[in-house]
Parts: C-alpha cells; sequence; structure tokens
C-alpha cells in the first residue's frame, strides 16, 4: 500500500512539473514577442523602430528579411542563461519603470546584442551580390581571423533607419 502512494505521488509530481514546465515555456516564448516589449512605454521607441528595420514586418523592399522576434537578438541561446538573462533583465527593467528612471537608460540597458546570434541566422557571410571587399571581410570572420561585430557595420538592421539609439 505505501509503495502504491509514493508511485502516485511521484506521478502526480511528474505531471504537475511538466504542466509547470510547459506553461513557463509558454510564458517565456510570449514574453519575447514585440507586443509584449513595447507594451511598456519605455520601449515604444524599440518596436517602432524594429517594425521598419530589416528583422520587422514593415520593411519596405521585403526581398530576403527574416522576421525577428525580440529575444532573437537580445537574449542569449543558451536556454539557461537565456532564462536567467531574460529575468534579470525583466526584474530590472520593472524595477527602473517602477522607479521613474530615466528613459534614455532603459534603452541603452537594452541595446545589447548577441552577435552570436546573428552569425547563427546568418551562416552564409559570403553569398549574394556583395563587392569583394564585404566578401573579404566576411571570409576573414569565417575564418576567425577577426572577431566578428556586425553592427560596426550593420547599425541599421535591428531597427532600421529611426533607431535613436544609432
Amino acid at each position: 500500500m505505501r509503495d502504491r502512494k509514493v508511485l502516485i505521488s511521484f506521478a502526480v509530481g511528474a505531471i504537475a512539473a511538466g504542466c509547470a514546465a510547459l506553461i513557463a515555456l509558454y510564458i517565456s516564448e510570449l514574453t519575447e514577442r514585440p507586443g509584449f516589449c513595447g507594451s511598456c512605454h519605455e520601449m515604444g521607441f524599440a518596436v517602432r523602430s524594429w517594425r521598419e528595420g530589416p528583422h520587422g514586418p514593415d520593411f519596405a523592399d521585403g526581398k530576403g528579411a527574416v522576421r525577428a522576434s525580440c529575444g532573437q537578438c537580445h537574449l542569449p541561446r543558451d536556454p539557461l542563461l537565456r532564462f536567467a538573462v531574460k529575468g534579470v533583465k525583466g526584474i530590472r527593467n520593472a524595477a527602473l519603470h517602477l522607479a521613474g528612471a530615466d528613459v534614455s537608460r532603459v534603452k541603452k540597458a537594452q541595446a545589447r546584442v548577441y552577435v552570436s546570434n546573428c552569425m547563427r541566422c546568418h551562416e552564409n557571410l559570403t553569398a549574394g551580390g556583395m563587392s569583394d571587399a564585404v566578401k573579404a571581410v566576411h571570409r576573414s570572420i569565417l575564418e576567425g581571423n577577426e572577431k566578428p561585430n556586425c553592427l560596426e557595420c550593420h547599425r541599421t538592421v535591428g531597427h532600421g533607419a529611426s533607431d535613436p539609439l544609432r
């Protein structure tokens, strides 16, 4: 009888833990969307400028542009690190918001982009109609001769030309 209670308790606990994990993943995914990120007035500028950039839905020419959510650029890929960074950023941003902090400080705090995320999506850096000079720089990055800093040349990619942090 005791073994049966232990087994039932374990099964109920496992089901509850599984449900909690699924709910946490769902909430985590929802909170990386531009609609959520832009729900605070401090981030409205970011969503507006993202919409016009090549990773946003209103990009003018629509040629080869890839839509990216906020977390795809501004959070690390590793799931545990992502969860930790997201939690710290969320708590910090909520505290700054509630404290009435300077909006420009909040904007600068969000400006971090993980270049490794750029590289993950843009593996083929030497394809297309690039000049030989641009291909050479990209090839050098791929060969490990240069540390990639994509935003040095591609400042307007994430948030378009009206990004106030440029």
